[in-house]
């Protein structure tokens, strides 16, 4: 991963860069869990309301292993915190990554307009 950057915003407009060499990782320079705890937070949070089975993480980042271990790491932290025991969602990348928008939005045609033949289309 020789010569990646992440860029992560820290609030007020201000952007952070991590940039990756060789002997380093993002691990190194505390930027992924910087980047994961809000996350993991925002993934509690709509676990306490909505109460799914899984949560898919997307994007391009979303290839990173560290990413999900990560939010998995700052998940089970905070639901250790929780006094009460709550039922947890399983943490997974999505299945298409950094492409899952595009397959939705070609979902979205297929089903409001019947494919491009003009034939309804099941994805």
């Amino acid at each position: 991963m020789a010569g990646a950057c992440l860029c992560i915003d820290v609030g007020g407009g201000s952007i952070k860069y991590a940039r990756l060499d060789e002997s380093r990782t993002l691990m190194d320079y505390g930027v992924l869990d910087q980047f994961t705890r809000p996350i993991a937070r925002m993934i509690m949070n709509l676990q306490f309301v909505y109460d799914p089975e899984r949560f898919a993480i997307g994007g391009g980042i979303s290839r990173q292993p560290k990413l999900l271990e990560s939010i998995r790491r700052n998940l089970k932290e905070f639901f250790a915190w929780y006094p009460a025991k709550v039922p947890q969602a399983q943490v997974t990348v999505c299945r298409f990554f950094n492409e899952a928008n595009l397959m939705g939005a070609y979902r979205n045609y297929v089903r409001t307009f019947g494919g491009f033949e003009g034939k309804k289309t099941d994805l």
